[in-house]
């Protein structure tokens, strides 16, 4: 389909996938950048540090937290209008939390932030598979992806991710973050 690859074939590929459509590209993309792996990799990072605002966005336009981009708008601005200045985008959920008017977006954010202190805790007495199992089971997002266009092959993805995270958890290195910068050692790579 096209002369050179560099650039396209990845958006070729999720485009096609997404409509359902079988595609091979002969990409360097490994399954470290497929779109599943991506939300569970930022999820993890803000369960780490839950003051990092890319992967929180990330999180939050994922199936995960189904926001919008206009929720997120609304949160912004309110913050804008009242405080001035910029925070951290949990830090703009919490004054939302108090100060925002839409209810259903409250509930969103409650629902979010509950998720993420419930994960924040159970990292410090979970093993990381089973930190990522808590996950997937909390959000639905294994079985949500298995839904999605070339679901068996998201799931085959998520699967080799655990067992990524069970290779990590033999080694010396331990935590959330060193497994974060493992996993961007072999993308690189």
């Amino acid at each position: 389909l096209l002369r050179t690859m560099e650039g396209w074939a990845n958006l070729f590929e999720e485009v096609l996938t997404m409509e359902g459509i079988p595609v091979h590209t002969e990409s360097r993309r490994g399954y470290f950048d497929t779109f599943e792996i991506r939300v569970l990799l930022n999820l993890l990072s803000v369960v780490d540090n839950i003051y990092q605002d890319i992967p929180m966005a990330a999180v939050l336009r994922s199936p995960v937290g189904e926001f919008t981009g206009e929720d997120l708008a609304e949160i912004r601005s309110l913050v804008l209008s009242e405080r001035k200045r910029e925070d951290s985008l949990y830090d703009e959920m919490l004054f939302y939390l108090e100060k925002g008017s839409r209810e259903d977006l409250k509930k969103k954010i409650r629902k979010i932030l509950d998720l993420l202190d419930i994960l924040r805790e159970e990292k410090t007495r979970l093993s990381l598979p089973e930190l990522i199992w808590s996950l997937l089971d909390k959000t639905d997002y294994y079985h949500l992806v298995g839904s999605m266009p070339n679901g068996e092959q998201r799931m085959a993805n998520i699967r080799m991710f655990l067992e990524k995270a069970g290779e990590y958890e033999k080694t010396s290195f331990k935590g959330v973050f060193h497994f974060i910068q493992y996993i961007d050692q072999l993308r690189s790579y």
